[in-house]
């Protein structure tokens, strides 16, 4: 793990976090007072998130990932995040750190039966064949 990784992980999952769970609750509380102290933690919490992320403990790694991924994708169905979060700092963490070995489905997306090869490529750092 680089200092450069680490930072970049952790703005990225700060600018994610604030944008799909504070800004809401900022939006139905009409003002920034009530959700000041939880943008303050979590701006120490993205620091640890992002460490847990890039360390080689896969459980701990993984354990993170997956907290992170149901807190900021809710729903109903299977997990299946827009194509463009894969190729952000934390969609490629998770997706090296988190493969689906099942058959049948992408192991990028359970929520897709396949994926592009772009997407997978950039998803994994892999070029793909010219």
């Amino acid at each position: 793990m680089t200092t450069d990784e680490h930072v970049e992980l952790a703005d990225e999952l700060l600018r994610l976090i604030e944008r799909r769970i504070v800004d809401p609750l900022e939006i139905l509380f009409g003002s920034d007072e009530q959700v000041r102290p939880v943008r303050d933690q979590l701006r120490i919490e993205t620091e640890v998130w992002a460490a847990q992320l890039l360390v080689r403990d896969d459980k701990l790694a993984v354990h993170t990932a997956a907290r992170l991924v149901a807190a900021l994708f809710p729903g109903d169905g299977p997990f299946d995040p827009p194509d463009a979060w894969w190729p952000g700092a934390s969609g490629t963490r998770a997706g090296t750190r988190c493969r689906s070995p099942r058959r049948g489905r992408c192991w990028a997306s359970p929520g897709r039966a396949s994926t592009t090869w772009s997407s997978a490529s950039s998803s994994t750092g892999i070029p793909t064949a010219v």
